[in-house]
């Protein structure tokens, strides 16, 4: 098992974030990532070409780069030469050059792409597009014989195409070696051992018919005749959480003749870009979670969640179904047995940061939580990783131009950082303060970059 460790220190010690890497590069592929139907009919299509860009967008842990190693894996051939630049290397896979980015020492992912240029590799893989020098010698790659496999920060895979605009790259060349456009997302995946089948309420299901309804022919899905959707339960098997593992909701546009002229339009929106491809059998990241909700392998609630993070009324339905759910724990196992348990702790607090977040967007204080018997630490550690999910909305709000919410974030993260220094953040707490603190200094970064446009 290999991990991807992150350690910062702090006034009373060091905090330490583990990411753990379970899977070994041999055995991913696509499929077992969830990679179905049309959307790897038109993934296998792009990367089998000698030539050209394939781009994955997706939010911050998304998996992206997972999925561009499941593609490495079925491209690793002994008679093709594939080169990584990587920052840093998280899977080790044979028979693949992989390079490691150094920033001080000057290796830089525009550099290194630079240099690589001259090892003559067939296939090149780039951690993340970051900058429009970096974009610029990637195209220039991709349109020169190599197959090239990257990862941008964008909503949708629609909209991978509008931010490499952004950093100055050239529309007809974007066209002409784009290959095809990915976006995904990671949802929770339904305990097999316990789901049990439920009937959506009315609201969710609207929203399904609402999806199904606008499948186009050529995507050629075949529906159910009645639908069955299903929802957690817990058991032993799954830690009685109700689910085990993660899967992924995948979209791809490709690049065929009518999106690459529709790309060259300035003023195109990524709706019309994706119902054009709709056409050529794409199918949407939200179709895709509602296919795989009807097959059992996740909840409605949870494609709806991943795929509208904007949608009060599904957050809200969200929040009340955790509130039973913690309100019959404490009943059942006793509220004194049930804060002795490390992973409750955690998921009050996780409760505590969507709640509170949910409270902002709605535009509402902060207040105290209704109908939840809560210890001081889980709301103030609620209140800390807060911090970090305002950080990631503010950036994805820069990516999209809105730096009216950027502005408010970072006034928000200072109000709070303001207010906890009023209470007794010693001990675990300190470590959770001192990673808030973290997040304003890149909510600060962010503001800075900014002021140079």
């Amino acid at each position: 098992m290999d991990c991807r460790v992150s350690i910062i220190s702090g006034g009373y010690g060091e905090a330490a974030v583990l990411r753990i890497l379970a899977q070994q590069p041999q055995t991913l592929n696509m499929e077992a990532l969830g990679i179905r139907f049309q959307t790897l009919d038109i993934i296998n299509n792009a990367v089998n070409q000698n030539k050209g860009i394939v781009i994955n967008t997706g939010p911050t842990g998304s998996g992206k780069t997972t999925t561009l190693y499941s593609i490495l894996n079925q491209l690793n051939k002994k008679d093709v030469k594939i080169i990584t630049l990587e920052d840093p290397i998280e899977y080790s896979l044979g028979g693949v050059m992989q390079t490691q980015i150094d920033k001080e020492g000057g290796y830089t992912f525009a550099n290194a792409l630079k240099s690589l240029m001259r090892q003559n590799p067939n296939i090149i893989m780039i951690g993340e597009i970051r900058d429009a020098e970096t974009a610029q010698t990637a195209l220039e790659a991709a349109l020169t014989g190599h197959l090239v496999l990257s990862t941008v920060h964008a909503n949708s895979a629609a909209g991978a195409m509008v931010r490499l605009a952004e950093l100055g790259i050239d529309r007809s060349i974007l066209a002409n070696a784009l290959n095809c456009s990915i976006g995904q997302r990671l949802v929770r995946r339904l305990c097999p051992a316990c789901k049990k089948e439920q009937q959506p309420d009315e609201a969710l299901m609207q929203k399904v018919k609402t999806v199904l309804d606008g499948i186009d022919p050529s995507a050629k899905i075949t529906l159910p005749d009645k639908f069955v959707f299903f929802a957690s339960v817990g058991c032993p098997a799954c830690g009685g959480i109700g689910y085990k593992g993660r899967l992924g909701l995948f979209e791809a546009i490709p690049a065929n003749n009518e999106v690459r002229k529709l790309i060259q339009d300035t003023k195109a929106l990524d709706a019309e870009i994706e119902t054009l491809a709709a056409k050529a059998g794409f199918i949407s990241i939200e179709l895709d979670g509602i296919l795989k909700a009807l097959s059992g392998d996740t909840s409605a609630k949870r494609v709806i969640f991943a795929t509208h993070r904007s949608d009060l009324k599904t957050a809200e339905a969200s929040l009340a179904d955790i509130e039973k759910r913690i309100n019959k724990l404490q009943k059942d196992f006793g509220y004194t047995r049930v804060n002795e348990e490390g992973a409750y702790q955690a998921a009050l607090e996780e409760y505590v940061e969507a709640k509170t977040f949910y409270w902002l967007t709605n535009k509402q204080p902060l207040k105290k939580i209704p109908n939840i018997k809560l210890e001081a630490q889980s709301y103030l550690g609620g209140l800390c990783d807060l911090c970090g999910e305002l950080v990631r909305q503010a950036i994805n709000a820069a990516a999209n131009h809105d730096y009216q919410t950027v502005k408010k974030n970072n006034q928000l993260i200072n109000d709070i950082l303001a207010e906890l220094i009023n209470f007794d953040m010693t001990g675990y707490l300190r470590t959770k303060y001192d990673q808030a603190r973290q997040h304003l200094r890149k909510m600060e970064e962010v503001n800075y970059q900014i002021s140079l446009k």
